[in-house]
């Protein structure tokens, strides 16, 4: 998992340097036109989303604080521990670790060697992102799968739910009992 978040960090701190250096601040060049463009933005708040809104956030500027951040990344790595040791191995449940693992450590270099989050992957008229707003969105989701699928994590005691391989087995089942 560590040779993992290292590499997508790398990956995402390689291509901001190679835009940095070839494309100009806030501006943009078209790959696909209309659709998508690689583009040159600096983003000071540390999230698209609040960037989107125009919220203003002290948060951003809180997480930039290395101290605290690494105390984020520690105790994220005893969670990851904790979880696949005690409750289970899961392929999800590693997606979402790595999914947070690299953007926290993308956001952390960000703003601890430039002091802004440069946004390279731009969607016309909607957003600019990098790889680490993918990376935390892939992580939230397969987060969200793992909840789903792991029965243990259920919330739905009164439905007693399996995880989702186990209903929809049961519902492919009933529908071939009514079928026949």
């Amino acid at each position: 998992l560590f040779v993992a978040v290292v590499g997508v960090v790398f990956l995402d701190q390689a291509i901001k340097e190679i835009v940095a250096e070839t494309i100009k601040v806030d501006t943009s060049v078209p790959i696909l036109n209309g659709w998508l463009d690689l583009t040159n933005m600096h983003n000071l708040r540390g999230s698209w989303i609040l960037s989107y809104f125009d919220v203003q956030s002290e948060i951003a500027h809180y997480f930039a604080n290395i101290a605290v951040a690494i105390l984020v990344f520690l105790v994220l790595i005893q969670m990851y521990r904790l979880y696949v040791n005690i409750r289970r191995k899961s392929l999800w449940a590693d997606i979402a670790f790595l999914g947070i693992f690299s953007g926290h450590a993308g956001f952390t270099y960000d703003m601890a060697i430039r002091g802004y989050i440069l946004d390279y992957i731009g969607l016309p008229n909607i957003v600019a992102a990098d790889i680490k707003d993918i990376a935390l969105a892939i992580g939230l989701a397969a987060f969200f799968a793992e909840f789903v699928d792991n029965p243990d994590l259920s919330l739905c005691d009164m439905c007693r739910c399996q995880g989702w391989r186990n209903e929809w087995g049961s519902l492919t089942g009933f529908i071939r009992e009514l079928w026949d």
